[in-house]
């Protein structure tokens, strides 16, 4: 690690340590080891000290499902909003002149009070659970490029059916947050987001202590090797 302090530029060497994921594939956690004492500014780590970071990771299969519970809510809400809309509609039409009855009438029925209401309950309803998919879902700004890990290897590809003609974005490999109706390129590897936990191990306890700050990642491609050499 290298960083410019108050006296010029600071290295200390850094150990990697144990990594793991879960079963999911949506947790890595990885242990840093710094045999050097370093500090800047009001942050200090002891030598020996080790920190560990984890982060919340996604495999595109998972992204897949999250892309489709969101567009399948989504469509849902716009269906039950559309036929309230109409019926609003219909109430506040313009009314028509009766030559018989010589009287300005109503172009349509009074709508159901009941139906009404029990159709704008079902719209709130399906229209939280739309919001509720859209948090689940994570912003493509927020994660890394997909990059292999050991141990980590997708499903099958995944065809997403509902349409999306507001969306611009293409499944790909820096892109995981595609358009549905398209085949994604899953491949194997992961996703990082970022904003990743860091941890100072306790040297008495052995267990990760307060939180320290975050953490990013991306992946080491040839494209970047190439641009360092």
């Amino acid at each position: 690690i290298s960083f410019t302090g108050p006296d010029g530029a600071v290295v200390r060497p850094v150990e990697g340590g144990e990594w793991t994921i879960n079963n999911a594939a949506s947790e890595l956690q990885l242990s840093l080891r710094f045999p050097q004492s370093l500090a800047k500014h009001d942050v200090s780590i002891a030598g020996g000290s080790e920190l560990v970071l984890t982060a919340r990771t996604y495999t595109q299969a998972e992204l897949d499902q999250l892309n489709q519970a969101y567009y399948q809510a989504r469509e849902a809400t716009w269906q039950v909003g559309g036929a309230l809309n109409e019926a609003q509609r219909r109430q506040g039409a313009a009314k028509k002149w009766n030559e018989a009855t010589q009287r300005w009438e109503k172009r349509h029925a009074q709508e159901n009070v009941w139906t009404a209401a029990k159709n704008q309950l079902k719209y709130w309803k399906l229209k939280n659970q739309q919001d509720q998919a859209l948090r689940q879902r994570p912003d493509a700004n927020v994660l890394s490029s997909r990059g292999a890990l050991p141990g980590v290897v997708s499903k099958q590809p995944s065809t997403m059916t509902e349409n999306d003609p507001t969306s611009q974005q293409q499944h790909d490999g820096n892109n995981p947050m595609g358009a549905p109706g398209r085949t994604s390129n899953t491949g194997d590897g992961i996703y990082i987001a970022q904003g990743g936990i860091v941890r100072l191990v306790d040297a008495k306890t052995g267990q990760p202590g307060p939180v320290m700050g975050t953490w990013s990642a991306q992946p080491i491609t040839k494209s970047l090797y190439r641009e360092k050499n």
